[in-house]
């Protein structure tokens, strides 16, 4: 007889349990929420230099155009731009052209000084150093590094334009190019200038590295780890190929002009002012504070000229299971559910039957033992 209720008592305890599992394995997946995003490439006319993310949930985005890009000689507003969080418009929008942002720009003007360039080459360089000084903002600061056989910081960062005009005026040209090392020099000069957020070294040389210690990926870590933009000029010559430079520029988010004529070196410094002080600064808050991929695309259409990029980045505070969530939306459909006074009676009526079903069980044995 015992036997028998030992069968039918093990047959009960493997229906609660089976039972129990089910309703937990219904009611734990729905506090789980993911979320994904759609992770694309940079593309365009439209080029993002930097993603601010420190005060965030508040974004700050940075961008230029490509060179050779119509968009960079429009004057923008903040209705020819669409920007879009994983495909919705963001909220707070507010588009500032460099002319509009507080933050100085922090130039290092590097010169090569080596004597190839002495006569009408300096001359002409110096005069268009000076030029690209007068075409910056009375805010931002500059400094000036020549490199021949050695390395020399003409003048540390300074907003006095008439100082850094006289510095640019008493360099002379003699010696070799030690050109990774005036590159990485003027780098360094960014370590202690915390405040310059917008950061830019503008190289110019006739020839090839003889006599730096520094190498080409020294230069390229250091301006990398300093978050610079290095532009280069290269004064061409049927013995200078300008790999290098080049090089280094794209490495770091610049480019390269060139040109064998040094008459045109100032028109090619105002290019690269231009292309400085043409950037827009995007602001908004992220509507995606919980989401751990967010995907970025920047639209702008003026008249007939258009152009777009996407780009996406880690959520920096992302948390598996944020406390809180900044908006309501599809994605978080179940959570908005169970905000329903009788989806939550019903959650609570099979909870309730669970845990019924379990004092039973325990019930059950306790009965069993009592009889056996």
């Amino acid at each position: 007889m015992c036997e028998f209720f030992k069968f039918i008592y093990a047959i009960k305890k493997l229906r609660y349990l089976l039972l129990s599992i089910i309703i937990i394995a219904i009611i734990f997946p729905v506090f789980f929420i993911f979320t994904f995003s759609i992770f694309a490439q940079e593309s365009g006319d439209i080029l993002i230099k930097k993603i601010d993310f420190n005060d965030y949930p508040k974004v700050e985005i940075y961008i230029n155009f490509k060179e050779g890009s119509n968009l960079e000689y429009l004057d923008l507003k903040q209705e020819d731009f669409v920007v879009l969080e994983n495909g919705e418009s963001v909220r707070g929008l507010s588009i500032k052209g460099m002319d509009e942002i507080p933050n100085p720009v922090g130039v290092v003007l590097v010169l090569d000084t080596s004597g190839s360039m002495k006569g009408e080459p300096i001359e002409d360089a110096t005069s268009a150093a000076s030029f690209f000084v007068n075409e910056m903002r009375s805010i931002d600061k500059i400094a000036v590094v020549s490199f021949a056989d050695n390395v020399i910081v003409q003048s540390e960062f300074t907003s006095d334009h008439n100082k850094i005009k006289e510095s640019i005026s008493k360099i002379e040209a003699r010696g070799e190019t030690s050109l990774f090392d005036g590159i990485f020099t003027a780098s360094e000069l960014f370590k202690d200038a915390e405040n310059i957020k917008h950061r830019y070294l503008i190289v110019l040389s006739d020839g090839a590295d003889t006599a730096s210690r520094h190498t080409f990926n020294d230069v390229i870590d250091k301006a990398l780890q300093e978050e610079i933009s290095i532009y280069s000029i290269a004064l061409l010559s049927p013995e200078f190929k300008p790999d290098d430079i080049k090089n280094i520029s794209e490495s770091t988010g610049g480019g390269m002009l060139s040109t064998a004529d040094s008459k045109e070196l100032k028109e090619l410094y105002k290019k690269i002012s231009k292309k400085i002080i043409n950037q827009y600064k995007i602001s908004y808050t992220s509507l995606w504070p919980g989401a751990e991929d967010i995907n970025i695309s920047v639209n702008i259409k003026k008249a007939e000229l258009s152009g777009s990029t996407d780009v996406s980045y880690e959520n920096p505070y992302y948390s598996p299971a944020p406390k809180t969530l900044a908006f309501d939306s599809k994605n978080y459909f179940y959570l908005a559910l169970f905000n329903i006074w009788w989806v939550k009676l019903i959650v609570y009526a099979v909870v309730f039957a669970g845990v019924t079903l379990l004092l039973c069980s325990l019930i059950s044995r306790a009965k069993y033992q009592d009889v056996c």
